[in-house]
């Protein structure tokens, strides 16, 4: 049975407001549990667990919100665990007692030498923090993404990766999980066999020494690693995990502006089609999907290699390509040339107009009366969406603030309604530069800043900026092993897709950003191929067409096989889901289906409707239709959430009793309407 402990689920609120960082989903959680940062938080964890089950709700963790979509929390979920506060290193320094840490105690003897880099952390530390306190004892990751600022436990349950082309991706790092699952049941989970980290007596005497719950299964089994490994959150909450991190190493890195058409052949020949790869540790090439001048395809190719020499004390941060349509400097003289191409416009449909309707100057006696009256509404029809051009480009550049995405999309817009889509071209061709400046000289700096663009660890950390927020991100792996052709002619496609829309007066605002990885082990993480191409879409939201366009994005990958980054859009269902993942689905399953037998709990309390359209289900010992088994998932999960509603509302009415609000607090019906008006507004937008 799950290890109890006061029954405290930390912190508790009701009715809390979620939203997500790209600002996509908005939803009211009729409770938010926060475990503390204390001495055992698993108790809390273990508590809201079964508190959730007890109430037969959904219970999802959360951590910096950074996914796109329902992967994280949907508005279905009755119950949220928040591990923000869990950001503790549980590893210890005391190899001969588990007095006070597992690690490295339960060590295996093979591995003790190297114990200082098996590091074991809450898993809601976020990235930023544990780059420092890895920095602080001479250590870091081998690999990490572009970004800094999720949690540990989002990166791993979505298979965040690098761009280290003879690397596996973050989560491929994880050498044991501390898994709580459905019932409450605690989990420790690693692989088996020599792969293991911990010698199973050591982690017994580490287990009766109260270091973990006497009722945890200790599990060594390379199916169910593998399987927890990458699991969306949908086989439970990890606590914590332990990672192999490796000594501190310092990177060069360089960028150089190419073409696409000069880099393919070099990409086949020394990536695609190399069995011994002996290039750049690290590989990623930022790319316009449209032509230049020339004919061909700008693009910047960035390479990193391990460096002696020493780190500047502030290199350059690489920019985030999220902030590709924020660059105000990048926008100005392409925007400054459309807007001197106004006035010449407008002059000429006037006298277009003026004309066309001149013949009403022959009109005896009220011709001239006439003339007057119809140009100038004529000439107001005419000019209308020439003078809003310029009155947004005007407005974008004296004052482009939080807003510069926004103000683009309109701009684009407008431009397109006159026959001026032609600027698009040359603002993704401009902004491939700006985002990836060419280096003179390399720049030098310790490992996890240059990788993820970090300021020093002295330096409190910033989130990125709203105008970041106004950006749909999507990405797909592909095959990139030897032989496969997959990953050029899915670019070639994609080309001839932004082509046809361009054509058309649509032309999509996106830059397109190409990384590579080795597999990883987990079952159902993006990097199923020997050699895996992450090809990122970077697309400017609010322009025409930008919906159509991405489901024809989504109809090429479907034909080239490419799987979609799981914390990005991810529009694919089940039978699509199966068809990339194969046998790999099925395993994971299987392993889902344990996890829960095993623990007595219940199948329901971490499901929600993103993972049943992906069949991220258990497989069950007999087979009911699908649609059937939906429907009775609809009925019960509108009846647990009103039941959540209710049983809120009374924990809320019960606490204003004991502790009657102040002034200064807020109002819980107004914040619930605030809540519901955005949601409209988001399914307004939908």
């Amino acid at each position: 049975m799950p290890c109890s402990g006061s029954g405290s689920v930390g912190n508790r609120t009701t009715f809390w407001r979620f939203r997500n960082w790209a600002r996509t989903r908005a939803f009211a959680v009729p409770f938010h549990c926060q475990p503390n940062a204390g001495e055992n938080p698993v108790t809390e964890i273990v508590a809201a667990v079964q508190e959730a089950e007890a109430a037969r709700g959904v219970l999802k963790a959360v951590g910096s919100g950074w996914s796109y979509t329902d992967v994280a929390l949907g508005p279905e979920v009755t119950h949220v665990l928040d591990n923000s506060l869990l950001t503790r290193v549980l590893s210890g320094s005391d190899a001969s007692s588990p007095a006070t840490a597992i690690f490295p105690f339960a060590l295996r003897d093979s591995l003790r030498e190297s114990a200082q880099r098996f590091v074991h952390v809450e898993a809601g530390i976020k990235i930023h923090r544990l780059n420092c306190v890895l920095d602080a004892v001479g250590l870091a990751m081998p690999t990490l993404g572009g970004s800094n600022g999720q949690s540990l436990a989002g990166v791993l349950s979505t298979a965040t990766h690098g761009a280290d082309v003879d690397l596996p991706p973050i989560a491929d790092n994880v050498r044991a999980i501390h898994l709580i699952g459905p019932g409450g049941k605690e989990w420790w989970i690693e692989p088996a066999g020599d792969e293991s980290l911990s010698d199973p007596e050591r982690l017994a005497a580490a287990r009766d020494a109260g270091r973990l719950c006497r009722d945890i299964n200790l599990v060594f089994d390379t199916e169910l690693f593998n399987a927890v490994l990458v699991s969306c959150g949908r086989m439970g909450v990890i606590y914590s995990v332990v990672l192999e991190a490796v000594d501190a190493f310092v990177l060069s890195e360089t960028r150089q502006a190419d073409t696409w058409e000069n880099i393919a052949p070099q990409l086949r020949r020394d990536v695609v089609n190399s069995d011994d790869y002996v290039g750049p540790r690290f590989i990623e090439v930022v790319l316009s999907p449209y032509t230049d001048n020339g004919g061909t395809h700008p693009c910047v190719v960035t390479r990193r290699e391990v460096s002696d020499d020493p780190p500047l004390p502030d290199p350059p941060p690489q920019p985030d390509l999220f902030g590709m349509f924020c660059n105000i400097n990048a926008l100005t003289p392409i925007l400054l040339g459309l807007a001197a191409l106004i006035p010449p416009l407008i002059a000429g449909a006037t006298a277009a107009v003026l004309a066309a309707l001149s013949w009403m100057l022959f009109i005896p006696f009220v011709g001239g009366a006439l003339y007057a009256t119809a140009t100038g509404v004529a000439i107001t029809a005419a000019t209308a969406a020439l003078v809003a051009l310029e009155g947004a480009i005007i407005s974008l550049l004296a004052t482009p603030g939080e807003s510069v995405s926004e103000k683009l999309s309109n701009v684009i817009n407008l431009a397109t309604q006159v026959g001026q889509g032609g600027i698009v071209a040359e603002l993704i061709n401009q902004m491939i530069i700006f985002i990836r400046p060419p280096t003179s000289a390399p720049v030098v700096g310790q490992s996890f800043r240059i990788m993820t663009g970090q300021a020093a660890c002295d330096t409190p950390w910033t989130d990125a900026p709203n105008c970041m927020r106004r950006i749909d991100g999507l990405e797909f792996a592909l095959n990139a092993s030897p032989g496969s052709e997959t990953l050029f002619n899915f670019i070639n496609d994609i080309f001839a897709l932004t082509a046809e829309f361009a054509a058309s007066n649509r032309p999509p605002g996106l830059g397109l950003s190409l990384r590579f990885s080795r597999a990883t082990r987990a079952l159902i993480g993006m990097q199923q191929f020997q050699r895996t191409c992450s090809i990122e879409f970077i697309m400017l939201r609010g322009i025409r067409g930008h919906d159509a366009f991405l489901n024809r994005v989504y109809a090429i990958a479907r034909r080239h096989r490419a799987i979609p980054h799981w914390g990005l859009i991810h529009n694919i269902n089940g039978s699509q889901l199966r068809d990339v993942y194969g046998e790999n689905h099925t395993r994971w399953r299987r392993q889902l289906m344990r996890l829960i037998d095993d623990g007595g709990g219940r199948a329901e309390t971490f499901s929600t409707p993103f993972s049943r359209q992906r069949e991220l289900e258990p497989i069950a010992s007999c087979t009911v239709p699908p649609a059937l088994v939906n429907l009775f998932r609809r009925i019960l999960d509108g009846l647990a959430r009103t039941r959540m509603l209710r049983g809120a509302t009374k924990f809320a009415l019960e606490d204003m009793k004991k502790n009657p609000p102040q002034n200064k607090e807020p109002d819980k019906k107004g914040e619930q309407a605030e809540v519901q008006a955005e949601l409209s507004k988001s399914d307004n937008k939908k």
